[in-house]
This record gives structure tokens, sequence and C-alpha cells, in this order.
């Protein structure tokens, strides 16, 4: 049992760190079989049946990862689905371990470290239905990094519907809040799918 567990765990740590893995993301046409115990001795007819590559084995679990030729994946999925050598059949896909955002400089960002963003990230990275009301200075609509966030705002101070920046200071908060990341233009933003309202 101790080996079994540590052999998954090994898999797992392998699969976690390879580019096609998991649930998430689809990679290409590939797709992850798991056999019952029975129905992995006949693995290989299996896959010479729907002529498809064996993209790795992960002989622990029983389970292979097959690359798909032309096939249609949700017809293969179905086919396999329904055999009785089968105990699971999914779409591969790429997952990430953490959420944190690659930007270059966000190590250098005290405020993530201090409001523990990172931690939060791993459990919501919100989203787009979210609306964020910013009540500054005024938010500027070309900043590139805030394009397709923003609703319409108000001005309070000149009380206008020119929600427009004048100082620079709503922009950046904006930015903090709601620029896009990962390798973005906006130093250290929270980089989450929300809406911004100046």
């Amino acid at each position: 049992m101790v080996r079994l567990l540590g052999s998954a765990m090994a898999v797992g740590f392998v699969l976690l760190l390879s580019p096609g893995a998991g649930s998430g993301s689809p990679v290409g046409a590939r797709i992850v079989v798991g056999y019952t115990e029975q129905g992995y001795g006949g693995a290989g007819a299996l896959e010479r049946e729907l002529n498809a590559e064996v993209v790795a084995r992960i002989r622990p679990l029983r389970a292979d990862v097959l690359g798909l030729d032309g096939e249609e994946p949700d017809n293969v999925l179905a086919f396999l689905r329904a055999d009785p050598r089968v105990r699971y059949a999914e779409l591969d896909g790429v997952v990430q371990a953490l959420r944190v955002p690659n930007d270059e400089f966000l190590t250098t960002q005290w405020s993530v470290r201090k409001t523990e963003a990172e931690p939060a990230w791993d459990l919501s990275t919100g989203s787009p239905q979210v609306v964020v009301a910013i009540i500054d200075t005024g938010i500027d609509a070309g900043q590139p990094d805030l394009r397709g966030k923003l609703v319409a705002g108000y001005d309070y101070v000149n009380n206008d519907q020119d929600a427009a920046d004048d100082n620079g200071h709503g922009t950046a908060v904006a930015g903090i809040v709601a620029a896009n990341s990962c390798r973005a233009l906006h130093r250290g933003s929270s980089g989450r799918p929300i809406t911004v309202q100046g």
C-alpha cells in the first residue's frame, strides 16, 4: 500500500510538472485513459482499435495518455467510456499548481506579500462579473493593461460623465486592482478578471 501511494504521488508530481497533464485547458488531441485491473492487460488491443498513439504509460495507476491523429475527441471519449475495460477517459489538459502571476517584477511588490494575495489567488481568481468602483481621480481609458476591463464611470469632482484621469493616481489604483497580469505591462497588479469603474 505504501509503495502504491508513493508511486501515485510520484506520478502526480511528474504530471503536475509536465506541460500536458491533469484537467484544465485541453492539450491537442490527447486523452488520459484509466483501465480496470483486468482491462489494463488488454489496453494495447483497445489502443490499436482506436489507432491511437500511446504518449505515456502510467503503470502504477493503470492509465495511458493517448494521442489521437485526426479523430474527433468527443467520439473517442464516448467510445472509451462505453468500454467495460475502461474506468475513466478524460481529455488531457494543462494545470497549474499555483495561480501566482509570472510578472517579472511581482517579487518587488511589498503589497502582494502584505495583503497575502498569493494564498488568496489559490482560492479564487475573481470574475469578470465583479465590478469594483474606484473612487479616485478617474481612470485613463487608454492604459493598455486596463483594456476591456472598464465600464462607464462618473466624475464626482466636476459633476459630469467624463471620468478621465487628470492626475494619474486613480489609474494607478485601478491598475493595482484589475490590470492584466502574467507578462503584462502593469507591475505587481492583482491581474484578476474583474471590471473597474472610475
